[in-house]
């Protein structure tokens, strides 16, 4: 028995008893987000699993990692989707007297607001509820690709 305890203590120790999310890096964070970014995209003959992978980790994990949007299991913060609205800007261009241009806060659209839900399934559900709710308070939401809200959590 004594043997038995000792040897759940020496396992607990040293870590081998279960995974601490605290010990995941950043690589790993990237990595399980184009896991989650890559589930279901249909696969063209000219596009290899490589090359689809290399433009989800570039052009969206890492980002979304560096600017500490990416949970340790590869679920993406709201801040991502937010980020994707804004294009990944947070200014935008104005147009101004004499051909001039100045670049200004990006107002919000008014009436109906189509987002992009594809971003919004790697989101935790709750987080993407409130944020759709947020959008619906302010006027009609829907998906740019006939996505039912529904599917997001939203009644």
């Amino acid at each position: 028995m004594r043997f038995l305890a000792a040897a759940l203590l020496a396992l607990g120790i040293a870590g081998c008893g279960g995974t601490d999310d605290a010990d995941v890096s950043s690589a790993e964070r990237v990595e399980r987000c184009v896991e989650r970014l890559i589930q279901g995209i249909p696969r063209d003959a000219d596009t290899s699993e490589e090359e689809l992978r290399f433009y989800v980790r570039t052009a969206y994990c890492r980002q979304f990692e560096d600017a500490g949007l990416v949970y340790d299991d590869g679920a993406l913060e709201i801040g991502a989707q937010e980020w994707l609205d804004r294009s990944g800007s947070e200014e935008c261009a104005q147009a101004g007297a004499a051909g001039s241009s100045t670049t200004v806060p990006c107002d919000e659209p008014e009436g109906r607001r189509t987002i992009d839900c594809a971003l919004l399934r790697h989101v935790r559900m709750r987080e993407a509820q409130e944020y759709v709710e947020d959008l619906q308070a302010r006027g009609e939401v829907e998906c740019d690709d006939g996505t039912p809200l529904v599917e997001l959590g939203v009644p």
